[in-house]
């Protein structure tokens, strides 16, 4: 069932890709949070997409305070709930995939605790927790390297 949710995802993805473009460009900010729990990021599969791993995230609302945004779609995609005041701030980023650029609040959360993840269906289709070295193995959307390497600047929790 999986792959047939994967199938008509791309198959979306791409017929709506000029509207998608218009929309990311002209939208607020959006945001990108990596999680960490035990030496290992936590990224999502998104349905509608070229099936490649992401880390959770998205856009925010008009006048929303970045960290709530940030919570408030991770909690959306994955389920973990955190207060805003625990992320921390790791910067701006100009993300560029598939043709869009886009501008990003990126945050960082270190968990001690393996949450429970509950995935927002149908738009996210699957998570899994990598470490660094497992990241080259991993079909990626061309945004998470650089929030990887901006946190990994700033914090050797992926060590």
């Amino acid at each position: 069932m999986k792959k047939i949710w994967m199938v008509l995802g791309r198959i979306s993805f791409w017929v709506t890709w000029p509207g998608i473009w218009f929309i990311v460009r002209i939208t607020p900010p959006r945001t990108r949070v990596i999680i960490i729990h035990d030496k290992k990021l936590l990224i999502t599969q998104d349905w509608l997409g070229a099936g490649d791993w992401s880390l959770p995230g998205g856009g925010l609302r008009r006048g929303e305070n970045p960290a709530e945004g940030a919570m408030r779609e991770l909690m959306e995609e994955t389920g973990i709930k955190i207060a805003p005041n625990r992320c921390n701030f790791i910067g701006m980023k100009k993300l560029k995939g598939r043709g869009i650029t886009s501008h990003n609040h990126c945050f960082y959360i270190h968990l001690t605790d393996k949450p429970r993840i509950y995935l927002q269906r149908p738009e996210i289709l699957a998570y899994k927790w990598v470490s660094r070295d497992e990241l080259d193995k991993v079909k990626l959307s061309t945004t998470v390297m650089p929030v990887v390497e901006a946190f990994s600047n700033t914090s050797n929790l992926l060590q």
